[in-house]
C-alpha cells in the first residue's frame, strides 16, 4: 500500500487493486534502487580510475610527501640560531643565539599546529 501511495494511487481497504498500478509501484521503487546502485558503482569506478591515472594520492603518500618536503625546511630552521647568531649581533652572539632559538621554537610550534589541524584521512580512506 505504501508503494502505491508513493506513485499517487489510492484505494480503500479490501478493494481490488488493478495489476497496472501494482506493477508500476513495484517497478518504480526497483528502478530507484537500481539507479542508486548504478550511481554508487559509477562513483567507485571513477575513484579507481583517478587513482590509476595518479590524479589522486592516498593519505599515506601525502604524509610521506609532506615529510620529505618539510624535513629539510625544519633542519634549516634548527640550524638558524647557530649559523646566524654571530652575524645578527657580533657584540653578543650568545644573546642573539638564545633569541633566534626562541624564535625558531615558536615558529616551528605554529607550523606544527597548522599542519596538525589539516585533516588527512586514515590509512583505510584511500586504500
Amino acid at each position: 500500500m505504501r508503494r502505491l501511495a508513493k506513485i499517487g494511487f489510492t484505494c480503500k481497504p479490501h478493494e481490488k487493486i488493478p495489476a497496472g498500478p501494482v506493477f508500476k509501484a513495484y517497478n518504480s521503487e526497483l528502478a530507484t534502487e537500481r539507479a542508486k546502485e548504478v550511481a554508487a558503482r559509477r562513483g567507485l569506478l571513477e575513484h579507481k580510475l583517478k587513482r590509476l591515472k595518479s590524479d589522486t594520492m592516498n593519505a599515506e603518500e601525502v604524509r610521506d610527501y609532506m615529510r620529505n618536503v618539510l624535513l629539510p625546511v625544519r633542519q634549516r630552521f634548527m640550524a638558524l640560531p647557530s649559523e646566524c647568531a654571530s652575524m645578527t649581533n657580533p657584540t653578543d652572539p650568545v644573546f642573539s643565539h638564545a633569541a633566534l632559538k626562541d624564535w625558531v621554537s615558536r615558529s616551528l610550534g605554529i607550523i606544527r599546529d597548522e599542519i596538525s589541524d589539516m585533516k588527512i584521512g586514515d590509512k583505510k580512506d584511500g586504500q
